[in-house]
């Protein structure tokens, strides 16, 4: 039997106080720091968007020199 429960996906690229928020789309909300730059961004109902909501991959690309 499957479960399906809301869950919020935070990402957060730096540890710093939000200054402001904003909701770019339903259910996507992009947190901005003092400086303007992005602090990290929520996904509201995360597993209503995604494969498999038990599984978190990582991936980095490599840069371009």
């Amino acid at each position: 039997m499957d479960f399906w429960w809301p869950v919020t996906m935070n990402v957060i690229f730096r540890e710093e106080r939000v200054k402001e928020s904003d909701e770019v789309k339903d259910g996507v909300i992009v947190d901005y720091g003092f400086d303007g730059n992005i602090v990290g961004f929520e996904v509201l109902d995360a597993t209503k968007h995604v494969c498999q909501p038990n599984a978190v991959t990582y991936e980095r690309k490599k840069e371009l020199v």
